[in-house]
């Protein structure tokens, strides 16, 4: 009795320990990783679409910083500029460096994230446009600190300016266009976004938790191999027990996860389409894309993982029923001859 509750413990800590392997190790080679980002931010032509929709969410932006301002000629310059700047190319080689390094800075293998966003089209646009007047609403505005700045970059809800980030500031655009005038340094187009997204408290605790994922990662396959030592270990009289005992309680895990995959693919696109209905801007359809490409991404891979599993302890089963068909049978008692009376 003593046997089978700790077999049956280490089948159980067995197979959830090969489930959350199975799942972070996905995880880490796909939200870990660089290339999944570049290959499915182009699979649905993300680059062409927000080509098209950021001149007019920057416009708006500029326009909601200050009730009351007149911000139409500003509106329309910011519209221009932007619309010369932000081309498919343009946001492609910048999007894509700053997946570059913000990944390699979680993950530890960059010190630091140098990102250096080239401006050198768009703020002279606007510096060379944008009269006193025209810009009051975006004068009238603090300077966003580097924390505030961050979010700005990396989301949390916000939907209008309330601060006037470090690149937008008027004295900074009107001294550059001096320099560069004078020939001077064309680096003061050269905005540091590395600098700002630093600062960011998910993406540093992110990169804390890096290492504990990978902590978690090399420790997870050796203890299932002790699982199963342990249950090799308690059955070690029958190579039947050892094989039922190993191959049972994976697949039935891996038919459970195939169905639950199956089930999550046939109704998380409408769960998506939902979520994302009420994003303004035509982004809606851009993210409801990623979100699909990133369901895809786990549930085909888990497909294949599971499969495979499910084969595998599927042959060990079979073994096992063959090896106990061919176990030899006690001999049947020889009847006693009755006695006559």
């Amino acid at each position: 009795m003593g046997k089978k509750l700790l077999t049956g413990l280490c089948q159980i800590l067995l197979v959830i320990a090969l489930v959350i392997f199975v799942f972070l190790l996905r995880f880490k080679s796909t939200f870990l990783a660089p290339q999944f980002y570049k290959s499915s931010l182009s699979s649905v032509d993300f680059y062409t679409k927000e080509a098209k929709i950021l001149p007019d969410l920057l416009a708006d932006a500029v326009s909601r910083t200050s009730e009351g301002a007149d911000t139409g000629q500003a509106r329309s310059v910011i519209m221009d500029a932007a619309s010369k700047q932000l081309t498919p190319l343009w946001l492609q080689s910048n999007v894509e460096n700053v997946i570059d390094q913000t990944i390699g800075y979680v993950n530890g293998s960059l010190p630091a994230m140098k990102i250096m966003v080239d401006l050198s089209s768009f703020m002279p646009s606007i510096g060379a446009s944008v009269n006193e007047s025209a810009m009051s609403g975006v004068n009238a505005l603090r300077a966003c600190t580097p924390e505030e700045e961050s979010v700005l970059f990396t989301g949390g809800g916000q939907t209008a300016l309330d601060c006037l980030p470090s690149f937008m500031n008027v004295a900074n655009i009107n001294a550059a266009l001096g320099s560069q005038a004078n020939g001077g340094s064309a680096n003061l187009w050269q905005y540091d976004l590395g600098a700002v997204l630093s600062k960011d408290k998910q993406l540093n605790l992110l990169r804390d938790r890096y290492t504990t994922l990978n902590r978690v990662l090399f420790g997870l396959p050796i203890f299932i191999g002790l699982m199963a030592v342990f249950i090799i270990l308690l059955n070690l009289h029958s190579l039947k027990k050892i094989l039922k005992s190993l191959a049972l309680p994976v697949l039935i895990v891996a038919i459970v996860e195939l169905a639950l995959v199956f089930a999550f693919k046939a109704f998380i696109p409408d769960m998506i389409s939902g979520l994302t209905s009420s994003i303004p801007n035509g982004n809606a359809a851009i993210l409801s894309s990623l979100a699909v490409i990133a369901v895809d991404a786990f549930s085909n891979y888990f497909i294949r993982v599971f499969g495979i599993i499910a084969i595998g302890s599927g042959v060990l089963l079979v073994i096992a029923l063959f090896l106990s068909k061919g176990e030899e049978t006690p001999p049947a008692k020889p009847l006693k001859n009755k006695v006559p009376l």
